[in-house]
């Protein structure tokens, strides 16, 4: 791949979620929000059922920028800056990928923009990296 402004970065299946994904995911992050576990606690705030943590799917925005980064770049360059913003909720038995494109390059800088999508490519999560020259 060609390092140049637009290029597309190939979409990939990071993720099928399973309750049990959710459930092992609020131990460990430290979120028992029963929003994510339980079906009726979910509903009585106004969701449709549980919801995938936020912070789960961002995380997979992540997990993409670094796999970019491993096959794209050397060692020289760095993760710099790193933000994301929620779309939408994320439902279990959703299916994730992440992908997108290079937004901006220069000598010192590379900016990529992702999105996390289900299968029925509704976008969950948009997330920005920026990588630069280590010092």
């Amino acid at each position: 791949m060609n390092l140049v402004e637009g290029s597309l970065i190939e979409f990939r299946k990071i993720a099928t979620l399973s309750r049990e994904k959710l459930k092992a995911y609020s131990v460990a992050s430290g979120d028992p929000n029963l929003i994510h576990l339980d079906d009726n606690e979910a509903k009585k705030v106004g969701l449709p059922g549980v919801i995938a943590h936020g912070m789960l799917i961002a995380s997979y925005t992540s997990e993409r920028a670094l796999q970019f980064l491993e096959e794209f770049m050397n060692d020289d360059w760095k993760l710099s800056k790193f933000t994301t913003r929620f779309k939408s909720m994320t439902a279990p038995e959703d299916t994730i990928s992440v992908g997108g494109s290079i937004k901006s390059v220069n000598a010192d800088e590379i900016e990529i923009e992702l999105k996390a999508q289900n299968q029925d490519f509704e976008i969950k999560v948009l997330a920005k990296a920026l990588f630069k020259i280590k010092d």
